[in-house]
């Protein structure tokens, strides 16, 4: 129960990430509490889906799932909405590939992420905060420029937070593989890590509101 209730929480941290990325490059149909809320539908049923346990499936539904919700609640066209669900994608999965080799190269116990609360859902954040990163490079890269362009400072200190973020998730999941520790001491780190993806995405969110 505990670690669904967590993972609930990482999926709602994905669907951030991804309305993000679109309400950066493209202008939504409705208003933002709409968007959310549809969105939030939308990962629910990708949640059902993860249950089943199959790459392919989680996948091919997170690619049409983004199809779907950017063709319907954003002013693009659906050539633009299959491209950028398939940047999603395969920033999404290339996240995933690289947590799962840093788990084999620090891990002997290569299937502690199946039994320890606190590597399952600190190798989850760190995916995120990965993706995260990957997301708010693409945007950087395809976002249309405003006048005077970027601030270069700005975008290093916003690329900061992810960095130190990433690093303390690498080593709580250390801390995890190496110490036995109580189911008290686990949840905790559970907490803090996923906090830490959360305050990721709010300063970006903040950020964005006051450019």
């Amino acid at each position: 129960m505990t670690q669904t209730v967590f993972l609930a929480f990482v999926y709602a941290a994905e669907a951030m990430i991804a309305y993000i990325y679109l309400k950066r490059l493209f202008t939504a149909k409705f208003s933002a509490p709409v968007t959310i809320c549809g969105y939030f539908v939308l990962y629910a049923v990708l949640y059902g889906v993860s249950m089943v346990k199959s790459v392919v499936l989680n996948v091919g539904g997170f690619f049409l799932g983004n199809l779907i919700w950017q063709f319907f609640f954003f002013q693009s066209s659906l050539l633009i909405s299959f491209i950028h669900s398939g940047i999603l994608t395969v920033l999404m999965t290339a996240t995933e590939i690289i947590v799962n080799f840093l788990l084999q190269f620090f891990a002997k116990d290569y299937a502690a992420y199946t039994y320890n609360l606190t590597v399952f859902i600190a190798l989850c954040v760190l995916s995120k905060i990965l993706y995260f990163c990957a997301v708010q490079v693409c945007t950087h890269i395809l976002r249309p420029r405003r006048n005077g362009g970027s601030d270069p400072k700005a975008f290093l200190l916003l690329a900061c937070l992810p960095v130190v973020s990433s690093l303390v998730s690498v080593a709580v999941i250390y801390t995890g593989l190496t110490t036995k520790l109580e189911t008290f001491t686990e949840i905790l780190l559970a907490v803090s890590v996923v906090f830490l993806l959360a305050a990721n995405i709010l300063v970006l969110i903040v950020y964005d509101m006051i450019q």
